[in-house]
């Protein structure tokens, strides 16, 4: 369904209905980015383009008998005045919501990425070290576990971030001290 969607921001980003955000000057627009039935949309803070998404999500609904979440959907806006948010938040009927946020489980801020961004990740993957401590592993298994839940963690958010070297550091001691924990030659 979601596909149907994106064909439509696509179409109206086309017919110039959606104008989108430049990142640079040279760059083209990106009007979305949509992950399974996750939809960040992204525009010029005017009515124009509000009413365009609007408008668009309105017609998904109908045609896919499914309703957009409102207490799930957020609007962002960056330097804007409080008037023109006022008024786009009633048209697209969505909370505003400041920075830093979340978008599945990637921190957005609008600042430079600190240690206290990567905490919840380094508390969640300490608690998982912490159940797996009391039992009896052996090398194979606690590698096993290592590779496959302890790297996935890791790497989603390195596909979405930059880190830095302290953080990278502390979360490859983390794993190095749960692989080989209990043996004499490390």
């Amino acid at each position: 369904m979601v596909e149907g969607l994106r064909r439509s921001i696509t179409t109206a980003s086309s017919t110039n209905a959606l104008s989108g955000l430049k990142i640079y000057a040279s760059a083209s627009p990106s009007t979305h980015q949509q992950f399974i039935d996750d939809t960040l949309l992204m525009g010029l803070v005017i009515i124009k383009e509000a009413l365009s998404f609007k408008a668009i999500l309105s017609g998904f609904s109908a045609t896919s008998c499914t309703f957009i979440n409102q207490k799930k959907s957020k609007l962002f806006f960056f330097n804007n005045p409080l008037a023109i948010q006022s008024n786009i938040s009633r048209i697209m009927e969505f909370q505003r919501c400041k920075l830093p946020s979340k978008y599945l489980g990637v921190p957005l801020t609008d600042k430079p990425l600190a240690r206290s961004t990567w905490e919840d990740l380094i508390t969640k993957m300490e608690k998982i070290l912490a159940n797996w401590t009391f039992r009896s592993l052996n090398l194979a298994s606690r590698f096993i576990l290592v590779k496959s839940v302890l790297q996935a963690i890791r790497q989603y958010l390195y596909s979405a971030l930059t880190t830095l070297k302290s953080i990278s550091n502390t979360l490859r001691n983390l794993q190095r001290n749960f692989l080989w924990r209990g043996l004499e030659k490390k």
